[in-house]
């Protein structure tokens, strides 16, 4: 027994010495070529056993002389150091290979890009703030492969995202998780407070979202402190902006040119209100009279005392003009300007981050612009020895609308600049608005005074994003966290309305109404994440539980025959005619969300990479029988640049290949979709029940589905990610499928139901298949350093499915029959209509060619026959068009030399179809106003106007619009003349930037900075005759449709950066 007991401490002893004499204090120094680098990562590999630099990048541990520290910091390259016989180690890291050093966020933990198995994309946010905006959409326009992004074009306006293509004819909106806060909202968020965006683009990487990660998602994080000493930033910018394409309009001359004409080849005395035309034969050099004044119509003179704008009697004088309306409803070097403070810093226990911003951009249409104010706050709280952590992100942001501008609206400033007439001038005789009560002006709203008059109008946004956290280490490797987290938009609008007695239908009523909304989201989520390396093997293990609840309301009212018109008087209803009044409210958002997540990440050797996930939903708008959903996930990688086989040091320095599968789901259906709501006016539910008046009741407003169930997307993803030649090549390739199943969407009901709303049913499928592909180049060589990079993606789209094989859902119809179609075999939103071969040279041409009932006729379009029958009518009509583009491509180019350096960004689209909507009014007799220059110059004409119809041959055989003709309805029908390619490249963006040396440095007591010259959309290279080829989407039924869109500005900003 005394021999065991001696045995034991003999051995104890020995172990003891042996750790005396291998375990010693190892101290070192992390730095970069910019200095220290405090907060790096020193660990012993194989083992948890770590430690962090302090603020001079001084790290000590103990370890082995056979140990092997492995040091690391976000964005610089990781090390590896064995031990050995020192005792004192000096570590430079170099900056990384955005392939392998990157970490990537999804919301509810972090992984290194090297490590990701999914479909992931980081941007870099120096390429972001590169690009002033109001919007962190606007900048990421073509900064990454498979996202497509058409910016709104007016201030403050939201850009639409697509990422994928489009999985389904409902909502294609991708989810935003902003601080692990998800929302549906880019609005009113700084993009100088981002810090990383990613974007999760297949199911494996999206699918712990689950319901919400559909349509993708994008997780951005905001600024927060590092370690190191105390940082204050000024940063701020001044620009210009003026419309990079003006509208293309007649001016008065050339449209009593164009009316001759109309009635000339219509078989009609030419004749107008307004002009006075040559009388005989017609001519093909007509002399126009254009009269003094067009109220009194057509009169040569006026007697101006007889001036009056009363409602008893209304004789506005007006002069005739020649009128540009574009250039009266556009400013020149509309201004354009940001500043921002930002404070930032951490000790070994904490870290914050400060930022107050504020923007004011003016838009190019006259009395529009946005104003926003942000200030956000990031903290967190180390305590416990490190084990407990506690933070915060705030961001509360303030924004103002000012004036009244709507894209696709048929009286918005450039509606208006195609449609009112030339001849009418901005103001009559008396310096009131001018108007059309004149004969045959049309009956236009003046565009100048409609924007004028809604200069006071207000919407007023207030949000509040941000969460409260809390982790604690239970032991080592083991952290529960806590999240609690809520997203809070207020709105407040204000509408006033003037009275116009100048319009033809026009009033000298005025009104104000007042609108108030809320919405809140709130999200509680607990998790516990565990995380081990044993040897060669690493996992990670999540599992999280999650409850979200949004709700949100509107209320309205609003009251007319103010006594005064000034704002303080009109903006207080209870000032206007109480016998006026009219109110609103109702629910906009009600539901919840209750969810169970698990992920494990396993890594074998650091070859072998495996991700699982599985995520279960319950959501109320769905019936308890199917509110329950899970989605599941799965991808693997194999770094195959780390086999033995693989050479070393050749033209491949790293390769990864990847696939990923998973199930991602779609809700956005509405709130009660699976239960029938019920309404109460007299308009629906007014019923005569006594004979005598009306007795309002209850009516249904909206039938339920109770059947309804998820729609899912199932994808599949190949990827491989590749550093070439040293790293200084990186290239990043996926080929994708999206496969949508139980779509949801209303389908019409028969009248005989009932007028309320039809539910969302599943009724078919989509799938999209496409690649993404991002390449970049960087080098350097000396003082030179240069960087190329560029993104080009592609889809293709096909409806499997609808509720029979001969459904066909159609989308927005305007003052024209539905232009675009889904149905099965096509694609989302195809354009639907009529396609023209060409226009009639000859009446022996329009004979012997299908009839369309009497319209076939020398000059008027060539409809093919598509059934055929020998007969046009409209089952000819079919699919002639596409909104989705074959491909688009984003292109960088940075150069730096000393000081200074360039940035040349450009992005694009090639391939898509637009209907340009604007056409229709401006291209032919839809209107009495004016139209577009190639209504008169384009037009088939004849050589002899006084020949017979029979007789007549082609002035300009190679024209491309239809023989002017006053009696012609038939031309504007949806054709494939409405639709235009919409493929363009833009330079998006041009800068030049000079960083400050010390000696100006210390000149200005600064710490450093810069100043930059920039230019955007300075070229745009596109076929497209409308105003911008960059059209949103609106309605996912009704895509590429322009019905008067913004063009972009082209703006020029000075800009400066201070680091004191």
């Amino acid at each position: 027994m005394k021999n065991t007991y001696f045995k034991t401490f003999l051995y104890l002893a020995v172990f003891l010495l042996s750790i005396g004499m291998y375990a010693q204090t190892i101290s070192g120094v992390v730095t970069s070529e910019d200095g220290p680098l405090p907060g790096a990562a020193v660990q012993i590999k194989g083992t948890n056993t770590g430690v962090s630099t302090d603020f001079d990048g001084n790290f000590s541990i103990e370890a082995g002389a056979d140990d092997t520290l492995i040091i690391s910091f976000v964005g610089f390259a990781t090390q590896e150091v064995l031990v050995g016989d020192q005792d004192q180690i000096t570590v430079s890291l170099e900056v990384a290979n955005l392939l392998e050093e990157v970490v990537v966020t999804t919301g509810y933990g972090t992984q290194e890009k090297r490590d990701v198995t999914g479909a992931v994309t980081v941007i870099d946010a120096e390429d972001l703030i590169s690009v002033p905006a109001t919007t962190f959409a606007q900048q990421l326009q073509g900064r990454a492969a498979g996202v497509n992004i058409i910016n709104d074009a007016t201030p403050g306006g939201e850009a639409t995202v697509r990422i994928r293509g489009f999985g389904t004819v409902g909502n294609n909106n991708p989810l935003y998780v902003i601080d692990g806060v998800p929302s549906d909202s880019q609005n009113n968020l700084n993009p100088n407070d981002i810090e990383t965006i990613q974007v999760l683009k297949d199911a494996s990487a999206a699918s712990i979202y689950g319901a919400r990660a559909g349509n993708g998602v994008i997780v951005i994080t905001t600024k927060k402190g590092k370690l190191g000493k105390p940082k204050i930033s000024f940063s701020t910018f001044h620009g210009t902006q003026n419309a990079a394409k003006d509208v293309d309009a007649l001016n008065a001359r050339d449209l009593g040119e164009y009316l001759y004409f109309a009635d000339v080849y219509a078989g009609k005395t030419p004749s107008h209100g307004q002009y006075t035309f040559p009388s005989g034969p017609a001519v093909t050099n007509p002399t126009i009279g254009i009269p003094n004044y067009v109220f009194p119509s057509g009169a040569s003179a006026a007697n101006i005392s007889e001036y009056s704008l009363t409602p008893s009697n209304i004789n506005a004088i007006t002069e005739s003009a020649d009128t540009n309306w574009w250039e009266e409803v556009t400013r020149d070097n509309a201004p354009w300007k940001s500043y921002q403070i930002e404070a930032s810093g951490a000790t070994e226990d904490s870290r914050y981050s400060f930022t107050m911003g504020y923007s004011s951009q003016d838009g190019i249409i006259n009395f529009v612009s946005y104003d926003r104010m942000s200030i956000r706050l990031n903290t967190s709280f180390d305590a416990l020895d490190d084990r407990l952590q506690v933070g915060e992100n705030f961001t509360v942001s303030l924004g103002n609308r000012k004036g009244g501008f709507g894209n696709n609206s048929e009286q918005n400033a450039v509606s208006g600049s195609y449609k009112h007439h030339p001849l009418l001038p901005v103001y009559d005789i008396a310096g009131n608005f001018a108007g059309s009560r004149g004969q045959n002006l049309g009956n236009n709203y003046s565009p100048y005074a409609t924007i004028f008059r809604n200069q006071d109008d207000r919407t007023f946004n207030i949000r509040i994003l941000g969460n409260a956290y809390a982790s604690y280490e239970i032991i080592p490797d083991l952290t529960v966290k806590t999240s609690f987290g809520i997203d809070l938009n207020t709105d407040r609008r204000r509408d006033i309305g003037r009275p116009q007695p100048e319009y033809v239908e026009g009033n000298f009523i005025n009104s104000s109404s007042q609108a108030s909304s809320y919405n809140y989201q709130w999200v509680f989520t607990n998790t516990i994440a565990w995380a081990k390396t044993f040897g060669v093997h690493q996992i990670e293990a999540l599992a999280g539980i999650e409850a979200i609840e949004q709700f949100g309301e509107y209320f309205g009212a609003g009251r007319s025959r103010f006594p005064f018109e000034s704002n303080d008087i009109i903006s207080y209803l209870d000032l206007g005619d109480a016998t006026t009044s009219s109110n609103y409210g109702n629910v906009s958002s009600d539901y919840s969300l209750f969810s169970q997540f698990v992920n494990a990440n396993y890594s074998y050797n650091d070859k072998y990479l495996l991700s699982l996930t599985v995520r279960n939903d319950a959501s109320s708008r769905f019936k308890a029988a199917t509110n329950s959903a899970l989605f599941p996930a799965a991808s693997v990688g194999w770094r195959i640049s780390e086999e033995d086989f693989f050479p070393q040091g050749g033209l491949v320095s790293t390769m990864k290949l990847r696939y990923g599968w998973g199930i991602t789901g779609n809700q956005a259906i509405g709130d009660y979709n699976a239960y029938t709501t019920y309404r109460s006016n007299i308009f629906n539910s007014g019923y005569p029940i006594t004979g005598s008046g009306v007795t309002i009741g209850f009516d249904a407003a909206a039938f339920g589905n109770e059947a309804a169930q998820w729609e899912t997307t199932t994808s599949n993803n190949i990827g491989v990610d590749m550093a070439l030649l040293d790293s200084r090549l990186t290239v990043e390739l996926d080929i994708w499928d999206r496969v949508t199943t139980d779509m949801l969407l209303q389908v019409p009901i028969t009248f005989s139901n009932g007028d309320a709303a039809a539910p969302a049913i599943n009724i078919g499928g989509v799938t999209n298949t496409g690649y993404d592909l991002a390449l970049g180049f960087a080098d350097r060589k000396g003082d030179f350093g240069y960087s190329l990079s560029t993104t080009l993606s592609g889809y293709t789209n096909v409806v499997d499915a609808l509720d029979n094989p001969d459904s066909r859902i159609f989308g927005y119809g305007s003052r024209v029959p539905s232009m675009t179609v889904t149905q099965q075999g096509a694609e989302i939103s195809s354009f639907y209509g009529f396609k023209v071969l060409g226009i009639f040279q000859s009446e022996s041409e329009a004979n012997a060619w299908a009839p369309y009932g009497t319209y076939n006729a020398p000059g008027k379009f060539k409809i093919e026959d598509t059934e055929p029958d020998g007969e046009i009518n409209d089952s000819d009509r079919g699919i002639i068009g596409s909104p989705h583009a074959d491909y688009t491509y984003g292109l960088n180019l940075n150069l730096d030399y000393k000081n200074w350096s360039l940035n040349v960004f450009a992005n694009g689209s090639q391939g898509n179809e637009l209907f340009n909507y604007v056409r229709f009014f401006a291209d032919f007799n839809s209107f009495q106003g004016n139209r577009s220059t190639r209504a008169l110059r384009d037009a088939w004409q004849p050589s002899n106007p006084s020949a017979p119809k029979s007789a007549w041959t082609a002035a300009n055989p190679n024209a491309t619009s239809p023989i002017m003709d006053a009696n012609d309805q038939t031309s504007s029908r949806v054709s494939t003349y409405l639709i235009e390619d919409g493929s363009y490249l833009r330079i998006k963006n041009i800068q030049l930037t000079y960083t400050f040396d010390d000696t100006i440095n210390s000149l200005l007591g600064i710490a450093g900075g810069n100043i930059y010259l920039q230019g955007q959309n300075l070229i745009t290279i596109t076929d497209y005759s409308g105003l911008n080829p960059e059209i949103q989407t609106g309605a996912d039924t009704t895509i590429g449709f322009d019905g008067g869109y913004m063009p972009v500005s082209k703006t020029m900003i000075v800009g400066l950066n201070i680091n004191l």
